[in-house]
């Protein structure tokens, strides 16, 4: 059976890592390995220079991680097709 509070939290800190992940790494995100480098050196960002915001990235992961919860069960989301998910990032990023 699984821990239903364990895996919120392991949600939760999933989520966290991936929008602060993308967020530092947005300004950067089309610039090549040598850019990079040359500009922050070999460990990269390491502070964002200015606010920090996620990007689309972040938010259709958000949008196919509820898609996925709302389903309920595991039976279920390996039944899951495009047409499900194409109407998730519909109602969430159109509406």
């Amino acid at each position: 059976m699984v821990n239903i509070t364990l895996f919120n939290e392991k949600l939760r800190g999933c989520y966290w890592g991936l929008a602060l992940g993308d967020a530092l790494g947005r300004p950067v995100e089309f610039d090549s390995v040598e850019s990079i480098r040359s500009k922050y050196g070999d460990n990269g960002v390491q502070v964002p220079e200015e606010d920090a915001y996620w990007t689309d990235d972040t938010e259709m992961t958000f949008a196919i991680t509820n898609a996925l919860l709302r389903l309920g069960n595991v039976e279920t989301i390996a039944k899951l097709n495009d047409d499900y998910i194409g109407r998730t990032f519909a109602e969430e990023f159109i509406a």
